[in-house]
């Protein structure tokens, strides 16, 4: 029969599997208090014409706008084709090769 330590620590598996999945308690954290130096100064008020910066930390282009030709041409030109023919090729899918027939062998008894 089993012994009690084996016993016990089938009964206690269970409950500790349980215990070391649980999450952590959330730590309270208080904000410090501000300093009667920084609650003094007042903050400089912008001019109503300017608007605030509104940098977000997040860098994207401008998503209205449209393209402009230059960024659809390529960095280097193409180079100009040599000879008076235009070079163009036709080409097209490959087939399977045409089947050959078999060889009729009379001399066979």
């Amino acid at each position: 029969m089993a012994t009690t330590k084996h016993l016990t620590l089938a009964r206690l598996a269970p409950a500790l599997a349980l215990l070391s999945c649980a999450a952590p308690k959330a730590r309270v954290v208080e904000e410090p208090k501000p300093q009667p130096e920084a609650v003094a100064a007042a903050p400089a008020v912008p001019d109503a014409g300017v608007l605030p910066s509104q940098d977000r930390g997040i860098r994207l282009p401008d998503m209205l706008g449209l393209p402009g030709d230059t960024e659809f041409r390529a960095t280097t030109p193409p180079a100009p084709k040599g000879g008076s023919e235009a070079g163009a090729v036709i080409s097209r899918p490959p087939t399977d090769p045409p089947s050959r027939p078999k060889p009729k062998n009379p001399a066979n008894p």
